[in-house]
């Protein structure tokens, strides 16, 4: 029984080396043969890919942080050209040429960003922010009333 015993030992140790000795040569082989990124020849060239039209726009943070604000809204006019159907150019034009409504609440916090220019020529529902006349164009209304709007 002592012989049987160190046996079985011998082949739970045999195995065990095995075992890591192996995954060892594995890790070691797979670290060798795969190719180093920085070693490639198109390391560092971009194939194809292109920014967001915005990133040459100044931008500034909203309130919360979460998503950039352009402040020079001329600069997203070329972001638009090849969108015709679209109602975001006209929308764009619009709030370049006449500015956004007043948001600022009775008393006195403004919802808008504040970044760009107000127009103080729309009208509302009395004593809400529901725009009855505001700085569209009709045919940004008609636009943005139809499917293909936004």
């Amino acid at each position: 029984p002592k012989e049987r015993h160190s046996t079985i030992s011998s082949d739970i140790s045999l195995i065990f080396f095995l075992s890591f000795l192996t995954g060892f040569i594995f890790i070691i082989a797979s670290s060798l043969l795969q190719p180093r990124l920085q070693n490639h020849d198109m390391c560092g060239i971009t194939t194809g890919g292109q920014d967001e039209c915005y990133f040459d726009c100044n931008l500034a943070s909203c309130e919360d942080g979460d998503q950039p604000l352009v402040l020079n809204l001329p600069c997203l006019q070329d972001c638009f050209i090849t969108e015709p159907e679209s109602c975001i150019a006209p929308l764009l034009n619009d709030v370049i040429s006449k500015g956004v409504c007043n948001l600022t609440t009775s008393e006195g916090v403004d919802l808008s960003s504040g970044k760009y220019p107000v127009s103080d020529e729309c009208e509302f529902v009395q004593d809400t922010f529901f725009i009855v006349n505001g700085t569209c164009s009709k045919v940004t209304e008609e636009l943005l009333a139809s499917e293909s709007g936004i």
